[in-house]
């Protein structure tokens, strides 16, 4: 059976760190700015 939400969070509190698996997300906190944000990379 898969464990709650709620299971799953009172777990990760008592561990020194957890591993998460499942889908990755581009997330680009610079992306404004071209130069850092590699935009012109993977354009290209």
């Amino acid at each position: 059976m898969v464990p709650t939400l709620e299971q799953v969070i009172k777990v990760a509190k008592r561990k020194a760190f957890v591993i998460l698996d499942g889908t990755l997300v581009r997330i680009d906190r610079v992306g404004n700015y071209r130069v850092l944000s590699g935009w012109h990379r993977r354009r290209a």
